[in-house]
C-alpha cells in the first residue's frame, strides 16, 4: 500500500467530514446523540425496556456504550462506497494505489467516531458514574475487530459497486437490517427464549456483550464468538482485498 497517499487521503478525509458545516466536528456527536435520545425515549419510556441482565445502568447508558462503535462501523461502510467515484478523475490521470483510498476513508471514519466515543464515555462517567474504564482494552480490541471487518467489507462492496450500482442503493437497507438484528437498541431479554440461540450467529452480539461487560460491569465477558470474530474479520479483510485487487484494473473503464 502507498503509505504516503494513505496519509494524505486520511488527513483530507478527516477535515472533509466537518468542512462547510456550521457545527463542524460536533456533528459527530449531534446525530448519534439525537438518535440515542429518540431510541432511549421509545424503548425506556414507551416500551419500558431496561438494561440487560446483570446491568444496573440507566437504559440510555446501556444504549450509548454500543451506539458509537456501531456508528463507526456503519458509516465506514456507507461512506466507503463513494470514495472511488470521488477520486475517479484523478485516477484517470495518474496511477494511484486505490487500496490506500478506501483504507484512508475507513480509518478516518473510525478515528473521528472513536474520539467522539471517548468523549461520550467521559461524559457518562461524570454524569452517572456508571462507566468502568479498568477494562478499556476490551473495548479497544472490540473496536479493532469492527475496523478490520469494516475495511474488508469496504474493499468488497466499493469494488463491486463500480460494476453493480444497485449496491449503493441497497447498502442503507443492509445497514438498517444489521442494526435492528443486533442487540444495540434492544436487550437479549426482549427476544423470545426459543430464538435467542440465533443471536450467537451475529458477530455484533459478541462485540456488544464484550463492550457492555467491560464498561458497565467491569468484567471480562469474552465469549467464544468474540474470539471467532477475529477469524471472521481476517477472512473478510483478505476476501475484500482479493476481490478489490482483481477488479481494480477495470475501475476507470466501467466507472
Amino acid at each position: 500500500m502507498d503509505l504516503a497517499l494513505f496519509q494524505r487521503q486520511y488527513r483530507k478525509d478527516l477535515t472533509d467530514q466537518s468542512k462547510n458545516t456550521l457545527a463542524g466536528s460536533l456533528w459527530l456527536l449531534i446525530e448519534p446523540a439525537i438518535m440515542l435520545l429518540v431510541y432511549s425515549f421509545v424503548f425506556s419510556v414507551i416500551f419500558t425496556a431496561r438494561a440487560g441482565s446483570g446491568h444496573d445502568s440507566p437504559f440510555i447508558v446501556y444504549l450509548a456504550v454500543m451506539m458509537w462503535p456501531w456508528f463507526a462501523f456503519s458509516q465506514a461502510l456507507s461512506r466507503s462506497l463513494s470514495v472511488l467515484d470521488e477520486n475517479m478523475g484523478l485516477m484517470r490521470k495518474m496511477a494511484l494505489d486505490k487500496h490506500a483510498l478506501v483504507a484512508a476513508r475507513v480509518c478516518s471514519v473510525f478515528t473521528l467516531q472513536s474520539l467522539a466515543y471517548l468523549l461520550v464515555l467521559l461524559v457518562l462517567l461524570v454524569l452517572t458514574g456508571g462507566v468502568d474504564f479498568t477494562r478499556i482494552w476490551i473495548v479497544l480490541l472490540s473496536v479493532l475487530q469492527l475496523l478490520l471487518a469494516a475495511l474488508g467489507l469496504a474493499y468488497l462492496f466499493s469494488a463491486l459497486a463500480v460494476f453493480v450500482r444497485d449496491i449503493k442503493l441497497a447498502m442503507p437497507m443492509l445497514i438498517m437490517l444489521m442494526f435492528f438484528c443486533s442487540p444495540i437498541i434492544w436487550t437479549v431479554e426482549m427476544i423470545p427464549q426459543q430464538y435467542r440461540h440465533l443471536l450467537d450467529y451475529n458477530p455484533l452480539t459478541h462485540v456488544a456483550t464484550a463492550v457492555r461487560g467491560a464498561l458497565l460491569q467491569g468484567e471480562t465477558l469474552l465469549s467464544g464468538g468474540w474470539w471467532w470474530n477475529w477469524l471472521l474479520a481476517a477472512v473478510l479483510l483478505l476476501l475484500g482485498w482479493w476481490v478489490f485487487s482483481r477488479l481494480a484494473p477495470w475501475f476507470e473503464e466501467y466507472a
